[in-house]
């Protein structure tokens, strides 16, 4: 399994949302923040401020969302390569992008 699909896989299998980040209660004089997934599950723990905000908005719903944004990406640069190859135009250019698309697939 590539790394697309893992991701998939996992924001699949990840706990339903609505996710927020949420101020947990008082922490050494400040706050500690957690992130909220659903009514019945969060994470408690001091995440940070920002980290608390970073977690919340790659929720699995975004997660699915940018792979599969990625997937038509490469779908549609791959087809515009094989395009320009077959009009022999830039056929360098295309090559090496080609062999990048390529790349790009076999890592994720």
């Amino acid at each position: 399994m590539n790394r697309l699909n893992s991701l998939i896989e996992a924001a699949k299998a990840a706990t339903p949302g609505p996710w927020a980040k949420k101020r947990m209660g008082e922490w050494d004089r400040g706050y500690y923040y957690g992130v909220h997934m659903s009514p019945v599950r969060s994470i408690s723990v001091d995440l940070g401020e920002h980290n608390a905000t970073f977690i919340a908005l790659a929720n699995p719903a975004t997660i699915l969302e940018l792979c599969a944004l990625l997937e038509k990406a490469g779908d549609a640069l791959d087809h515009m390569v094989r395009a320009a190859a077959e009009q022999h135009c830039g056929l360098k250019i295309a090559d090496e992008a080609l062999a990048a698309i390529k790349q790009w697939k076999e890592q994720t």
